[in-house]
């Protein structure tokens, strides 16, 4: 995954984006939040599909 904090903390550098710095790390958040929350499903997905594949065996 690309490293977002990192890339924030590049534009942040900049003089133009400092004022953008509560609203850059909201937004990394979200990502970040949004992107785990989607992995975690799947994942709760895919080990009950592995639970009912276990049991008609």
């Amino acid at each position: 995954m690309y490293d977002l904090t990192g890339s924030l903390r590049l534009a942040l550098g900049d003089p133009q984006w400092r004022q953008f710095f509560v609203e850059g790390y909201l937004f990394v958040a979200a990502i970040y939040f949004f992107s785990s929350l989607v992995m975690s499903r799947y994942s709760f997905w895919l080990e009950k599909r592995i639970k009912q594949g276990n049991q008609h065996a």
